[in-house]
């Protein structure tokens, strides 16, 4: 678990994932607060609490949403092919074909990867005889 803290993959991954919700909760801060601001005075803190737990609330439902349509790519990309088929807009069947490949491609090296990551993590918890 530790040798995932030093992974530079996984740090640019938690980055690329960190800086853009940093961003967005600043943003959400500001909006917040300049929309509570038209609130009477006396209703201005009930107004920040429940403006910042509807952007917790509704940032966590996309989050969810995201992780949840990237487990689906590869249905998505079935079902544009489809509909753009059945709108009679073609798309060059080898793109769709490339874009299978290719995903089929990533997918079996994250596989190779893992067990590879796993063998390791056996042998080196293999006590030397």
């Amino acid at each position: 678990m530790l040798d995932l803290l030093t992974d530079p993959q996984v740090i640019l991954s938690f980055l690329t994932l960190a800086v853009p919700e940093i961003v967005l909760g600043i943003d959400n801060l500001l909006f917040v607060q300049i929309i509570a601001g038209r609130v009477a005075p006396g209703r201005r803190d009930t107004a920040r609490r429940v403006g910042l737990a509807l952007a917790l609330v509704t940032r966590l439902i996309l989050l969810a949403a995201i992780s949840w349509v990237a487990d689906l790519s590869f249905l998505l990309l079935a079902g544009v092919a489809l509909i753009a088929d059945g709108l009679h807009f073609h798309i060059p069947k080898g793109y769709l074909y490339f874009a299978i490949a290719f995903s089929a491609l990533v997918e079996g090296l994250n596989i190779l990867a893992k067990s590879r990551r796993r063998c390791r993590r056996a042998m080196s918890n293999v006590a030397p005889s």
